[in-house]
């Protein structure tokens, strides 16, 4: 296969003829190993160096600071400290995890701190090790202890612009879209714990709306509901069928039959117990191991009974399971379950409504969180293999 102008092959691929195939050593300065200071010796610790893990990363950050060491740990042990804006990558004990380093950090013996030459960009290799994570999983040797040696990591081959100016302009687009993504992920987060606080006080009576009083009523589930289990199983399930198909799973299958057209809410009886809860008004068909729960009592609005059955069934089921080869749920747990409502639909209406929209929010949100976490898969796709290049003159 010919190729096209402009573009060179090499032993790993096609990449533009200003671009190169490095090895991860060959581009480093030197590398730094960790180690952990004597625990039992107690001026190595509580002093303000930042010291850690690989449990300490998460989504490619070291947010959350645990542990902090003195000069006389680093000065004494084999922990090493890696400056501001160097890589750090776990090559043992949760091997692929990496970050670039935001202040002066000690680490451990599962991390090893590259630091690159002077024409190369730190962000752009860590942004290139993220995109193939899997390359790095696939090295990991040993069976006690696991992870990729020094040899082995030196020799990763990784495609690079000869250009520094190059390689940070495509480093800084990618972390543009990952600010933008942990963004979301923050207010999503601060969503969800907005929601779950409101779900306590409004299902609880601790915060009442403005406008409702009275006493609350307290019956138990069974008494305002009819419940019971399926008859399919999951091989009648239909891909692409016309109805949903309620499962044991978060996933929802599909049929091309029905057996309840209304409002229901939907719990599995076996396994990720108090974890998985739907809510639905059509048709639909449901698992042989799944309870509906549907027929509600005229004085209780479906939906709040929803939201407050996801709420406090779980725990008080775990305390009901019936412990066979999983956790599972027999029907009198599920009509011996004491729901607390208010008085009035009204109030039961609006307190759902509340809910139903912080619910339609955090959805739009995790909507753009899903597409921005596709177009960066495109953009590193493109980017970092040169298919696609940045005009530096417009970036300048």
């Amino acid at each position: 296969m010919a190729v096209k102008k402009g573009y060179k092959q090499t032993e790993i691929g096609i990449i533009p003829e200003e671009w190169e195939v490095r090895s991860v050593g060959e581009m480093t300065l030197k590398f730094l190993n960790g180690g952990t200071p004597p625990t039992n010796i107690p001026i190595y610790w509580n002093g303000n160096i930042p010291w850690i893990t690989g449990a300490d990363f998460e989504n490619h950050n070291i947010n959350n600071i645990r542990r902090f060491i003195t000069k006389e740990a680093v000065t004494n042990s084999s922990t090493n400290v890696v400056l501001k804006g160097n890589l750090l990558i776990v090559t043992r004990t949760g091997v692929g995890k990496m970050a670039i380093a935001t202040f002066d950090i000690a680490i451990s013996q599962d991390i090893t701190g590259v630091i690159l030459k002077e024409n190369i960009n730190p962000l752009y290799i860590y942004h290139y090790l993220s995109h193939n994570s899997s390359l790095l999983t696939s090295l990991i040797q040993g069976t006690s202890i696991a992870g990729i040696t020094r040899e082995v990591f030196e020799k990763i081959q990784i495609f690079i612009p000869a250009d520094k100016s190059e390689q940070s302009a495509i480093a800084a687009v990618l972390s543009d879209i990952d600010e933008y993504i942990f963004s979301l992920e923050r207010l999503i987060a601060k969503k969800n714990a907005i929601k779950q606080g409101a779900m306590q006080n409004l299902l609880t009576g601790k915060i009442r709306l403005n406008g409702f009083e009275g006493e609350w009523v307290e019956k138990k589930l069974g008494e305002i509901s009819d419940i019971c289990t399926g008859k399919k199983n999951n091989e009648d399930k239909v891909q692409n069928g016309k109805y949903p198909f309620f499962v044991r799973s978060q996933q929802v299958e599909r049929i091309n039959s029905y057996a309840f057209d209304g409002e229901a809410i939907i719990v599995p009886g076996e396994g990720n117990i108090g974890e998985i809860f739907h809510y639905i008004n059509g048709k639909f068909d449901w698992h042989q191991r799944v309870y509906k729960i549907s027929d509600f009592d005229v004085n209780c609005f479906g939906k709040y009974l929803y939201y407050y059955v996801k709420v406090f069934f779980g725990k008080y089921a775990l305390m009901n399971t019936v412990k066979a080869t999983v956790d599972s749920l027999r029907l009198p747990t599920f009509q011996h379950f004491e729901i607390k409502y208010p008085p009035t639909l009204a109030e039961q209406t609006a307190i759902a409504t509340i809910l139903s929209d912080m619910d339609t929010e955090i959805e739009a949100l995790q909507a753009k969180l899903n597409k921005a976490k596709q177009v960066k898969q495109g953009a590193m796709q493109q980017l970092l293999t040169g298919k696609i290049r940045l005009n530096l003159d417009l970036l300048d």
